[in-house]
């Protein structure tokens, strides 16, 4: 019981110092940057004429095609990590380029998506399709961003907050500079379009109603739930914004997992399942690929970009389980601090083991009404192949503390690329395992 008391504490006192650090802290001191008046009146007038483009050339925005889950244009926001669905970021866009970009997809009409791709070291290569030889995985698979909220500092750059909500890939190239554009296509995990798994060689008209009908079930019900249409910057907004203004401890409650929607534990029936209307034909103008060439998923395995999910014997709601009691572990024996958003997620199990600690403090949490937190509990009824999607993606970020920066950014990408929710979940296991049984005997 005491060791619980320690890790509850642990959980309310050192969170935001963990997620942060010193770089993030609010320091009450003289800003450096802080412009003149006469600079002011000068940045006034440039953001005056800025505004005036920018509206001029809005857009309709990245939209999604229904019929095929094809993003026909989509800015691309190319940088050296890999993010992934579910978690929440802050972006200090600050690059002219970027900048420009960010601008132009504001002016747009809502949703704001970007798709963010981990460029690796090169600065300068060109962006790349899946069809392109030779390249790296992480070149071409990329997660699709929707951007919340966003304050504009007093100097013309730009703080962002988006939520990673999809995987997708490269398919063409649309526009390469100022920055790059794509046609890109998402691709749910193999288990949203047929849990079977064993249809990746079928033709490609065989999967692409399925492939399309997952990705608006992700759109119209999931995202209802999974993202909180509340979240929110914790930083003023006003027109002469500068870095002294934004207080580390408050981002670090918006970090690292976009939290759940409010009505998340109310929901009573979410079955997913578009109905769509057969006697319909589908408008494939931006379909990728011929009717009866291999699948996309077929042909992406087949190419390395995705990774062939490893097989176990294991369901995936033993898996889940699996999952949350090696966490539990690692938890209490490296006294990692842990998002209370990630909590919500914790499965309807009747009965953990009398040691599992992380229950425990998720109802202390949820009892908690004087502390600012996260934390929502999913309904029990929620689809648990959506939870487990949602925990594979997220439970391993609690290992990151305990890698460099290049083993950190290899899990990632890995996590983005493995085919499947079992498949991803058995990595994370696997993660976890080695990384208990290297200090085997610390905890007891």
């Amino acid at each position: 019981m005491s060791r619980y008391i320690i890790l509850l504490l642990y959980f309310f006192v050192s969170t935001s110092a963990a997620w942060i650090g010193e770089k993030g802290a609010h320091r009450r001191s003289t800003n450096l940057f802080a412009l003149t008046p006469d600079e002011q009146r000068k940045m006034a007038m440039v953001r005056s004429i800025q505004m005036q483009f920018y509206k001029s050339a809005a857009s309709e925005g990245a939209l999604i095609d229904k019929d095929t889950g094809v993003i026909p244009e989509l800015p691309l926001w190319r940088v050296p990590w890999t993010e992934l669905p579910g978690r929440s970021n802050v972006l200090h866009v600050h690059e002219a380029v970027y900048t420009n970009m960010f601008e132009t997809v504001l002016h747009g009409k809502k949703p704001w998506y970007i798709g963010h791709i981990n460029r690796g070291t090169a600065e300068n290569s060109k962006v790349a399709t899946w069809q392109t030889t030779p390249r790296a995985p992480s070149a071409v698979v990329g997660t699709l961003l929707e951007i919340v909220d966003y304050r504009r500092f007093e100097d013309g750059r730009l703080l962002i907050l988006v939520q990673a909500l999809e995987r997708f890939v490269v398919n063409k190239v649309v526009q390469e500079l100022p920055y790059g554009v794509a046609s890109v296509q998402l691709l749910p995990d193999m288990e949203e379009i047929d849990p079977d798994l064993t249809w990746t060689q079928r033709p490609e008209l065989e999967i692409r109603g399925p492939r399309a009908a997952a990705i608006q079930d992700s759109f119209q019900t999931y995202h209802n739930f999974e993202y909180d249409e509340a979240f929110e910057l914790p930083v003023p907004d006003r027109a002469d914004l500068s870095i002294s203004d934004i207080y580390g401890p408050s981002l670090a409650l918006i970090l690292p997992f976009a939290p759940l929607s409010k009505t998340a534990n109310a929901c009573q029936d979410v079955a997913g399942g578009v109905k769509v209307d057969a006697t319909v034909q589908p408008n494939l103008t931006h379909a990728i690929i011929e009717d009866a060439q291999p699948c996309l998923e077929g042909q992406l395995l087949d190419r390395g970009i995705l990774q062939y999910p490893s097989k176990s014997a294991d369901s995936m709601g033993d898996l889940e389980v699996k999952i949350w009691l090696a966490l539990d572990r690692f938890l209490k024996r490296t006294k990692t601090p842990v998002s209370p958003a990630l909590l919500g997620i914790l499965p309807p199990v009747k009965e953990w083991p009398s040691d599992f600690a992380l229950r425990k403090i998720a109802d202390e949490i949820a009892s908690r009404t004087d502390v600012r937190h996260n934390y929502v509990a999913i309904a029990p009824h929620f689809p648990a192949h959506r939870r487990c999607r949602l925990l594979s993606f997220s439970a391993a970020n609690v290992l990151e503390e305990k890698k460099d920066e290049q083993e950190k950014t290899q899990m990632r990408q890995k996590l983005l690329e493995i085919a499947s929710t079992r498949g991803r979940m058995m990595y994370v296991l696997e993660q976890f395992k080695q990384e208990n049984d290297e200090h085997l005997g610390e905890y007891q």
